[in-house]
């Protein structure tokens, strides 16, 4: 059904548990194959994985990530992630205004700058 694994029912800090306490359809899965925690929830629709973890064990910062990944707070990870995409736009375009000042004001110090000889050399 999963490939090689198990499903995690208990563990050290109880995040199993503490994870159905905030949707009763979550559970946690190990896939030997891949090397990975993942999240699945048997109440969603098709298929059942919901979230791969980026950590090597079950800590509080599973369940940190799995309420703050939840379903009913995409309007809000949307609005989130579109506020950090135009907070690194407008770096990058700062950035890119910096450079190009700087490129014209050493052009215009090229093309001002006097040839090395003086007007008595006509």
């Amino acid at each position: 059904m999963y490939g090689v694994g198990y499903v995690v029912t208990d563990d050290l800090y109880s995040i199993a548990g503490r994870l159905k306490e905030i949707d009763d359809g979550y559970f946690i899965y190990y896939s030997y194959k891949d090397r990975r925690f993942e999240v699945h929830n048997k109440n969603q629709r098709g298929r059942t994985l919901s979230l791969v973890l980026p950590y090597k064990r079950l800590d509080e910062r599973t369940v940190r990530l799995v309420q703050k990944t939840r379903s009913e707070r995409v309007d809000s990870l949307i609005r989130q992630m579109e506020e950090e995409n135009e907070r690194a736009e407008r770096e990058r375009m700062q950035q890119l205004i910096k450079s190009k000042q700087d490129e014209l004001e050493n052009a215009l110090i090229q093309i001002t700058k006097p040839k090395g000889g003086t007007d008595n050399d006509l």
